[in-house]
């Protein structure tokens, strides 16, 4: 018999000061709550690894359905609550991303 799998779970919200992965069965019962501070997470986006902190929790709870995001996915989402087009936050990393590769020489014009 094989024994539990080893992930890095996806918490969300789920009420009051429950949290609980959005690919397995797991979540911690109210009464070890606390312990999501000792916790990581996926984020709900790209997959990085996010500490369980204050901040990304509250931002979770308030602005993304109690699902946790990263850094940046949490900075892309604070832009688009904002009413920043998000076609020209695309369009700036692309941008981004380009001139990067032309400084390291990865391309050349």
């Amino acid at each position: 018999m094989a024994g539990p799998s080893k992930h890095t779970h996806k918490y969300h919200k789920i009420e009051g000061n429950l949290w609980a992965c959005g690919d397995c069965t797991h979540y911690l019962p109210k009464n070890v709550a606390s312990m999501i501070y000792t916790r990581f997470s996926r984020c709900w986006e790209c997959d990085r690894i996010v500490k369980m902190t204050d901040p990304v929790m509250d931002f979770a709870e308030m602005h993304n359905n109690g699902r946790i995001l990263c850094d940046v996915h949490i900075e892309r989402l604070k832009k688009v609550l904002a009413g920043v087009d998000i076609d020209l936050i695309e369009a700036a990393e692309a941008a981004a991303k380009l001139q990067e590769q032309i400084d390291k020489g990865d391309i050349k014009l």
